[in-house]
């Protein structure tokens, strides 16, 4: 097992990582036999632990064993209802087993230069991933707003970013616009989860019931961290999304603010919290504010 992974999820989960860990082991040496994989190499890792390889069934391959949790469930499902997702090859439910098709050559959206390049890219994904039809039962994303909204008034009762939290909330009802309608969302729809092959297809759902604009937010969440002029880049984004999503660029502007403050609370309950990256965010976070 990787140590830089180990370290990571001691971080995440403190004392308890080395459960997961030890029950991880185990998990590795059934999917293994079960599928007849070999050639296994860990993978960018999350907290998922994903590895590439070869089945003597299926060819050539992505495991990803998933934490114990409800986001396994979502994510299972999800992968069959939502568009443009990577194939699905075969699973374990109960051990929270993923086999998934291996997209090659598998580069990133961060392997295509500039700004609009990508973004003419991304704005059809985003336009098209979202579905209408959907069978399994999804967490809302206003469920995730309300959930780390309690979880930070009670354990960081003056922290910062409990005033964004208050604003979000109120400002959620206005994405209720026409055109926006609400759908089954991946919910982490960034460069990372957006993957080459003999088309562009993406990973990794969360899957969560939102207003469709919602789906721009962690892509435009990930965008603008990185080292480029913020308003110009902010500015391509927003008009760009407008355009392909037919909405009113307040609206779209509001779904990034709503991502932005909703992704960095959620650094309030790591074990051990990055202060660094998380003051980084709420600066953005102020920024996108005051243009609302």
């Amino acid at each position: 097992m990787l140590k830089a992974y180990k370290d990571k999820m001691y971080a995440f989960m403190g004392p308890k990582s080395i459960d997961w860990l030890n029950e991880l082991e185990s998990l590795m040496d059934y999917a293994s036999t079960k599928w007849q994989l070999s050639n296994l190499s860990p993978m960018d890792l999350s907290y998922n632990y994903v590895c590439s390889g070869h089945s003597e069934i299926y060819g050539e391959i992505v495991l990803k064993i998933c934490l114990p949790g409800n986001e396994f469930q979502t994510e299972y499902h999800a992968l069959t209802e939502l568009n443009d997702m990577v194939s699905l090859l075969d699973s374990d439910y109960n051990r929270r087993i993923l086999l998934l098709k291996r997209l090659i050559p598998g580069k990133t959206l961060w392997s295509v230069n500039g700004i609009q390049n990508r973004l003419d890219i991304a704005t059809r994904l985003i336009s098209d991933t979202p579905s209408k039809l959907y069978k399994a039962d999804y967490p809302e994303h206003k469920q995730w707003i309300d959930k780390i909204y309690t979880y930070a008034k009670t354990h960081f009762k003056n922290h910062r970013l409990l005033e964004h939290l208050e604003r979000v909330r109120s400002l959620y009802p206005t994405l209720n616009v026409e055109g926006n309608d609400i759908m089954l969302l991946h919910g982490d729809l960034h460069h990372g989860n957006i993957l080459s092959s003999d088309k562009w297809a993406v990973i990794d759902p969360k899957g969560v019931i939102g207003h469709k604009s919602l789906e721009v937010g962690r892509y435009m969440n990930n965008q603008i961290q990185e080292d480029v002029g913020f308003e110009e880049c902010l500015k391509q984004m927003v008009e760009a999304f407008s355009a392909t999503l037919l909405l009113d660029e307040k609206t779209i502007l509001l779904s990034f603010y709503i991502d932005m403050v909703l992704s960095t609370s959620w650094f309030l309950e790591d074990h051990d919290i990055n202060v660094e990256m998380l003051n980084k965010r709420i600066k953005i976070c102020d920024s996108i504010k005051e243009k609302l």
